[in-house]
């Protein structure tokens, strides 16, 4: 909720926060960069999207998302939540930190959310092969 704000400042609730994906991006080379990161969907807030310095605010339809413009594992996680599955995943990127190394998504009926940081770790690498 504070980073919709912080980003775009529409104001969300909680209960309007839907739990839909739990990533792990890797980035071996540079391990800093690595980080969990949750997926929500959210189809009700209140106001108007303003630019900030994170970001400049664009509509798109889902035909018409720039995936061009965005990570090159997006294209292959997005869709699906689109699709409306639930996904927990590894996203692995090589050295030049752009280059998808790896990625495994396994479909879950709902998204562990936790602030134990080992516990959400131990939950996403549950399964993966």
């Amino acid at each position: 909720m504070r980073e919709v704000f912080e980003e775009v400042s529409l104001l969300v609730k909680e209960e309007d926060l839907q739990a839909v994906g739990l990533l792990d991006f890797q980035f071996p080379y540079s391990p800093e960069l690595s980080h969990i990161s949750y997926v929500y969907i959210v189809e009700q807030f209140q106001g108007i999207p303003l630019e900030s310095e994170e970001m400049e605010p664009h509509w798109f339809t889902l035909e018409e998302t720039p995936f061009d413009h965005m990570w090159a594992s997006d294209e292959q996680w997005i869709p699906r939540i689109w699709g409306g599955e639930k996904l927990k995943g590894v996203i692995t990127f090589k050295e030049d930190n752009r280059t998808i190394e790896s990625m495994q998504f396994i479909a879950v009926e709902e998204i562990l959310e936790s602030d134990d940081v080992d516990r959400v770790t131990a939950w996403i690498y549950e399964d993966m092969k």
